[in-house]
């Protein structure tokens, strides 16, 4: 007679196999803090690396790493974590130490287990009766297919589904079978979300994410919104279609982040420790002073972009509009909440002293010739998988315009020597937190703009694209994302920096859908009106007394175009 084989022990996402896999990781990076240490005592003064930083204050901790470090001639001099064997701000967090790089294994179970499972939770009537006319009723791996499609659009689950679960957890043998599914019960989904971990989120399976969001709609115990909203609450308000609500969160984050945040001691100690590398070299930290400066750089490039949104906005409507395009009437910050790009149609130069480069000097983007500097918050990027094709102007006609993406659309870009940028944001405020309870920085991981620019001749349109990203390439996320050259629009994190899901995208389609032509700016003078938008602006910002009266201002940038009152 066969013996069966004993079933696996239960756990939200925890197996005894991976806490194995994580203890050995640990003895390995103990191994790692051991050898940098032996070096320092030996008083080597190789300049440590700033990976060799974190795993000591990953190790040790950050006060006893900052003594060790700050005696030590092999402190980095240009990341100062001499202030680490200072005392550090109560509750201070920041990402770059707990950021998730790995993809963690869910637990694995094989096609007999999974049947061995069913067949025991088939014997048990109470948990029939609960799971008649539910999906829950199929085997674990057909329920886990058809739930890993209603995530992240839904339907979330169903009172009866939500039962079903409930009924289901109630045994051991249920426990492991929401397991197989890739589910968890509703009290590891309650602990779950009262820990306020999220870093590992965007690796968890679909329906275990799909449950996560739908206890917000079974239990009605909301988060408290101060910083960006927590994925699984997005997500919720996405998939019951709470539009308004959903508006109201996202442009709250905006404010919060167009007006520059604080420099709290949090962010300060934070910087201190390393917590922002330069993108353009990231064995080295920026100090407090390079990472304010290009904080304030990027916060005014963003205040341009959004005076941008409020000239001609434009939203494709669809082949069952005869293709046309219509003014956008809603919140202009919509078209930046929820993934994809602006593309900004530049009209062809008049002759040839005309400065291809005037919409990216105005902006702030560039200087003089198209030139970044390199103190700047804007940088080169390698590669993006966004382009768009521009056909000549011919009598008089404008010529073709058509955004594409993916791989093709990379290479088109390469060959066609467009710019591509990036820029690093704080969305949400800078020494805020974000709903990890981590500090708010302009690290990468809180927000990334692309920025796509080719420019236009005497016979061609020039582009410029924007776009609002979770994360610069190869840096860290808040959620686990991995954003590298495989990265597309259908593996990129679906919940935005400010809460959004990119399924809620307005304009029609999937490229071309959100548009602004220069040529239709100011009759023909599109700086003039983009300065006159400014000046609004500003001067309304310049004369606010206080906190409120700015939100006041911000509240405005950020809803429907003032072009439209005109």
């Amino acid at each position: 007679m066969n013996e069966r084989k004993p079933l696996k022990s239960s756990g939200i996402r925890s197996t005894a196999s991976r806490a194995e896999q994580e203890s050995g990781s640990e003895r390995e990076e103990r191994g790692s803090a051991a050898r940098v240490v032996q070096r320092l005592r030996e008083g080597g003064s190789t300049a440590l690396s700033s990976g060799e930083v974190l795993t000591l204050q990953r190790t040790l901790g950050n006060r006893s790493a900052g003594r060790l470090l700050s005696s030590s001639s092999a402190a980095r001099p240009d990341a100062p974590i001499q202030a680490m064997g200072e005392e550090g701000p109560s509750g201070y967090s920041w990402l770059r130490p707990k950021a998730k790089h790995d993809i963690e294994d869910s637990p694995s179970f094989s096609w007999r287990e999974k049947r061995s499972l069913h067949e025991v939770l088939k014997g048990d009537r109470d948990v029939r009766n609960a799971v008649s006319g539910t999906i829950f009723g199929s085997p674990p791996s057909k329920v886990e297919r058809t739930l890993e499609k209603r995530y992240p659009k839904g339907p979330l689950l169903s009172h009866a589904e939500w039962n079903a679960i409930k009924a289901i957890s109630k045994s051991l043998p249920g426990m492991q079978w929401l397991e197989a599914a890739g589910l968890l019960t509703v009290t590891q989904a309650k602990t779950y979300l009262q820990k306020g971990d999220f870093r590992r989120y965007n690796q968890l399976p679909g329906p275990t994410k799909l449950v996560l969001a739908s206890y917000y709609d079974q239990h009605r115990e909301f988060p408290v919104i101060g910083s960006p909203p927590p994925p699984p609450y997005s997500v919720y308000l996405s998939a019951t279609n709470q539009t308004d609500r959903i508006d109201e969160l996202t442009g709250e984050q905006w404010a919060q982040t167009l007006m520059r945040g604080e420099w709290t001691p949090e962010a300060q100690y934070a910087v201190q420790a390393g917590a922002v590398v330069n993108p353009k070299n990231r064995d080295q930290a920026l100090n407090g002073a390079q990472v304010l400066g290009r904080h304030q750089q990027a916060t005014q490039v963003l205040r341009n972009v959004f005076y941008l949104l409020h000239s001609q906005l434009e939203l494709y409507a669809g082949k069952k509009n005869q293709g046309q395009y219509q003014l956008h009437t809603g919140n202009v910050a919509k078209v930046l909440s929820h993934g994809g790009r602006v593309n900004i149609r530049i009209p062809a130069l008049g002759d040839s002293k005309e400065n291809p480069h005037a919409l990216m000097e105005w902006l702030g983007i560039t200087h003089e010739a198209g030139e970044l500097d390199s103190h700047d918050a804007v940088f080169s990027r390698l590669a993006g998988t966004h382009h768009v094709r521009i056909g000549d102007n011919k009598a008089g006609q404008s010529g073709s315009f058509k955004e594409t993406g993916g791989m093709m659309a990379a290479i088109n870009a390469k060959l066609h020597f467009d710019h591509l940028m990036g820029m690093n944001l704080a969305v949400g405020g800078l020494g805020k937190k974000d709903f990890n309870g981590d500090v708010i920085l302009p690290d990468g991981a809180h927000g990334h703009m692309f920025i796509g620019f080719r420019e236009p001749t005497l016979k061609r349109d020039g582009v410029l694209q924007i776009g609002i990203e979770t994360t610069e390439p190869g840096g860290f996320s808040t959620v686990g994302y991995i954003h590298n050259w495989r990265s597309s629009e259908k593996t990129a994190n679906p919940v935005s920096s400010v809460g959004g899901l990119k399924k809620d995208k307005v304009g029609d389609g999937s490229k071309n859908a959100r548009t602004i032509d220069l040529a239709k700016v100011g009759e023909g003078d599109w700086k003039k009106r983009l300065d006159e938008i400014r000046s609004h602006f500003e001067g309304k910002l310049s004369a606010a007394q206080d906190e409120q009266a700015q939100k006041e201002v911000f509240k405005e940038l950020t809803g429907p175009s003032i072009s439209l009152k005109k």
